[in-house]
């Protein structure tokens, strides 16, 4: 029910000092395929198949990646044509398709979640080579598969069980960096290209911003809150390291930014309807050092990390983000070190508040 958006910030430009170095071979994109260790390859699906799920997302999984009518009709009509000369974008359309089924139908998940592994895994192959040649005819479409696939990774990193990433040896958090990284590899190869996408019909996906941030004020509790962050929360936890402690404070700059666009950047949708790509901006907005921190488990990573979980609560029913704050909130508590779990206490109750979340 939510739109899935990438916003051109300032670290994906070259000029950045925060710009995001890639490998020749992309391969943050590994992080967008589940590990199918435990399952047997999946076999490739006959064309009525495929023509199942193309009818599905067109009839009904379109309808869930906005509130909007525009979106809609881009997702229902304008992306399934770019797909047609672009096979790695239709390739991503159909694994959403899947995956969406596998939530649909929880008797048949198994046979849905292989379908979407099978057209993901191509879609991802076929993208590695697409990367390498970005063109204007080709980089919107890239674009949209870089969205689709984004989506995917938020439901594997959902439904991914404890049991699941201790026989991997990773935890939530891990994943969350993980996601980090995919959001920011996809924005640093397409950054040379910004300005062709966003004059082109995907442009909407990427224009949900504050004209002028500075003119709004959040509400006394947040304020406050964000304040204490600033003057005593993060400098108690990072006094030894000045360098850390800046890179989180500018993270936590970002962090207040996007609040603002989530609080007032649709006034006129209840906030059960906001758009999930509003909060993910975070994820485009952080230096890059602050997921070197999260890498390291720091405290104040951490800290600001499960206030950003808090924004997924307004999200608790959309149907690929079961679970989120949940299982994110009690990963960050278990790995958190005694002198920070004061600082989860304000994200922890409002996560009660707003979602029904019990602490272990």
């Amino acid at each position: 029910m939510m739109k899935i958006s990438f916003s051109p910030s300032p670290v994906a430009t070259h000029d950045s000092p925060h710009q995001l170095r890639l490998p020749d071979d992309f391969a943050f994109l590994s992080l967008l395929v589940p590990a199918l260790t435990e399952q047997p390859a999946p076999r490739p699906l006959t064309w009525t198949e495929d023509l199942f799920l193309m009818s599905h997302f067109t009839s009904a999984t379109s309808y869930t990646l906005s509130h909007r009518e525009a979106d809609q009709h881009m997702w229902r009509v304008i992306v399934p044509e770019m797909a047609i000369p672009q096979p790695f974008l239709m390739h991503g359309l159909l694994a959403v398709s899947a995956m969406h089924l596998s939530y649909l139908r929880p008797h048949e998940r198994s046979k849905y979640e292989m379908q979407s592994s099978y057209h993901q895994a191509l879609a991802t192959s076929q993208m590695r080579s697409v990367l390498t040649k970005i063109t204007f005819e080709n980089c919107s479409a890239a674009f949209a598969l870089c969205a689709l696939l984004t989506l995917i990774s938020m439901i594997y990193v959902a439904r991914r069980t404890d049991a699941e990433r201790q026989r991997s040896g990773t935890s939530f958090v891990d994943d969350i960096v993980h996601h980090f990284m995919l959001t920011r590899g996809i924005g640093g190869v397409l950054a040379d290209h910004w300005v062709t996408i966003l004059s082109g019909p995907l442009k909407i996906l990427s224009t949900d911003k504050l004209e002028e941030p500075d003119n709004y004020s959040l509400p006394s509790y947040i304020d406050q809150q964000f304040s204490a962050l600033r003057s005593t929360i993060l400098p108690s936890l990072g006094s030894s390291d000045p360098a850390a402690l800046q890179t989180s404070l500018d993270a936590l700059d970002g962090l207040k930014l996007v609040y603002k666009n989530c609080l007032f950047l649709h006034p006129h949708l209840p906030r059960s309807k906001l758009e999930i790509g509003v909060a993910l901006g975070w994820m485009s907005l952080v230096p890059v050092e602050f997921i070197t921190l999260l890498k390291q488990r720091d405290s104040m990573a951490l800290v600001l990390l499960a206030h950003f979980v808090v924004l997924f609560a307004n999200f608790e029913d959309v149907w690929f983000l079961q679970g989120w704050c949940e299982q994110a909130m009690a990963s960050i508590e278990n790995i958190m070190s005694e002198q920070g779990l004061e600082g989860l206490k304000w994200p922890s109750e409002q996560l009660k508040k707003r979602s029904g979340y019990t602490s272990a």
